[in-house]
């Protein structure tokens, strides 16, 4: 088995689980890991970060093993204790590090540790939302998170999601007006790369490395605002049968709106959900504007499923040198998901 087809098997799970996910139900949150081993049958093989020969039986056999894993659990593949501690220790236990310690390992032990040590940091509040799946509980933490980052529209959004939980409708929707002209920030981008040091600090391969902090990630936070756009729906039928146009029409308003801002994100699971999101304002509306808008994003949503295809496909093409595949994952943390595929369907395209 090549790289690339290495490649095809753990990549193209992924790329098509950007896809799928609008239509998945959100993910159950995880059970915190207790053992202080890597998990045998889905561990595989550190190698030097020298260039790698092509695979052998038995190298393909533990990428065969990884692809499952991430298939079936949807997350990062973890590190043995060991690994961790080391890794955090070499980075003099910095908030990233304890981050990426927290996620590898699912031990509480390093997020608590965060908090304690860098209580304001909005990288850190924003992932101590995992502690606790209590809505109440999450206010007070995104309360804070607004503080440390006020430009920052997810901490609206995750408000509003927590309040829509508590059945508080006005008020969730008065937060989503606070959204309004923000920037949605999950910090996906930051977290990917400390994971991916983490993995080479660990002796796993650049390749390696690089789809496992990429495609191992769950997208929690913006899959929890997709899960807005199915209230804001409700409240808008509401209103409707309330005879209050002015209402319908402000939410649509800010649905549509945070659906263009999450269709700016560089994952393709964040465009997908903005596309998911505008799509449910314009539902209904018959006017020009909003038919050749739909239409729009309908090109979009099908642009992006038929250059995830054409990726899956080019992973199992033997030509296209492992170092492509490098500038590519840097890439797309660089400029985005998108620009990535782009970039390297411009450089390889379909004989």
């Amino acid at each position: 088995m090549s790289v690339h087809k290495k490649l095809h098997l753990t990549a193209a799970a992924f790329l098509l689980l950007a896809l799928g996910i609008l239509l998945w139900p959100p993910a159950q949150k995880p059970t915190i890991a207790s053992t202080s081993t890597t998990e045998g049958a889905h561990s595989i093989r550190r190698e030097s970060n020298s260039p790698q020969p092509p695979l052998s039986p038995e190298r393909a056999k533990e990428f065969q093993s990884l692809t499952k894993h991430l298939e079936s659990h949807g997350r990062r593949l973890k590190i043995t204790w060991q690994e961790v501690d080391h890794f955090v220790d070499a980075q003099h236990r910095s908030m990233a590090s304890l981050l990426t310690a927290f996620r590898l390992s699912e031990d509480p032990a390093y997020l608590k540790e965060a908090l304690a040590n860098f209580p304001n940091h909005p990288q850190v509040l924003l992932c101590a939302l995992q502690l606790d799946p209590d809505p109440a509980k999450r206010l007070e933490l995104l309360e804070s998170f607004k503080r440390a980052d006020p430009g920052n529209g997810i901490g609206n959004c995750l408000t509003a999601k927590a309040l829509f939980d508590l059945g508080k409708n006005d008020e969730a929707f008065a937060e989503l007006l606070q959204s309004r002209g923000k920037p949605i920030q999950d910090f996906w981008i930051n977290s990917s790369q400390s994971d991916e040091e983490a993995y080479l600090s660990a002796g796993f391969s650049p390749i390696d490395a690089k789809i496992i902090s990429l495609f191992g990630s769950s997208k929690s936070d913006l899959t929890q605002i997709h899960g807005i756009t199915k209230k804001l729906d409700e409240l808008r039928a509401n209103y409707a049968s309330a005879g209050n146009s002015e209402a319908v029409q402000s939410v649509r308003n800010i649905q549509s709106e945070m659906g263009r801002q999450l269709q700016q994100d560089r994952s393709l699971v964040g465009e997908l959900i903005g596309i998911a999101a505008e799509k449910g304002a314009l539902r209904g509306l018959d006017d020009p504007a909003s038919i050749a808008r739909m239409a729009e994003i309908d090109r979009q949503q099908k642009s992006v499923s038929e250059g995830n295809q054409k990726i899956s496909a080019l992973m199992e093409n033997a030509t296209v040198p492992e170092s492509d595949w490098l500038l590519y994952f840097d890439r797309a943390k660089l400029f985005g998901e998108r620009a990535a595929m782009d970039w390297m369907l411009g450089k390889h395209p379909e004989p």
